[in-house]
Parts: C-alpha cells; structure tokens; sequence
C-alpha cells in the first residue's frame, strides 16, 4: 500500500501487472501463460523476469499471511475489538479510480 500510495501521491506514470492465482518455480510454464493471457501480453518474456514475478508473489503472500496472522492473534488476547484495529494499514482518502487506471487490463 505504501508504494501504490507513493506512486498515486507523486503522480507516477506506472503501469501494473497482475500475477493471477499463486506462482511458483515449479510450474513456471503455467505461471507465465497464465500472467500472459491476463495482462493480455504477446511479448517474449525471459524466464529471468518470471523467476523474479514469482518469486515477488510468494513474498507478498508469506508477509500478508504473517501481518494477517498477527493481527487475528492480537484481537483474540483483547477483550474490546474495533474494526479500525483490525486492518493494519489504511491510506485515506484513497482514490480507487486513480489507482485502477494504473492497473493495466
């Protein structure tokens, strides 16, 4: 959130790619034809760069799933639980539409 939030702030020409469903080295081909079709690329694509989109992928899901983890185990040892407490990060205000044109479809 931080870099889309950076990106949006400082009015940054970025285009955004979207790794559909969990990447990983072992089944590279499906990994690329997949990212391919849904960004509706017909580019040759080293297998260096998908190495490194799967690799990005798999570090976005552990971190997510760690932050998520604690978050849930906070709110178990507390008696009181408000909704604010319950995400651990928010930008506002958030321009959803600024960010979707960054999304490249």
């Amino acid at each position: 959130m931080a870099c889309i939030y950076t990106i949006m702030t400082n009015d940054l020409h970025v285009k955004l790619y979207h790794q559909k469903g969990h990447c990983t080295r072992r089944v590279m081909s499906v990994a690329l034809n997949t990212f391919k079709s849904t960004n509706y690329i017909d580019e040759f694509i080293t297998d260096k760069f998908m190495y490194f989109i799967c690799d990005m992928n798999d570090y976005v899901d552990r971190t997510s799933r760690m932050v998520l983890n604690q978050k849930v185990s906070q709110s178990l040892d507390s008696d009181i639980q408000k909704i604010e407490d319950s995400v651990p990060f928010v930008y506002n205000p958030f321009n959803v539409k600024a960010y979707l044109k960054m999304v490249k479809n």
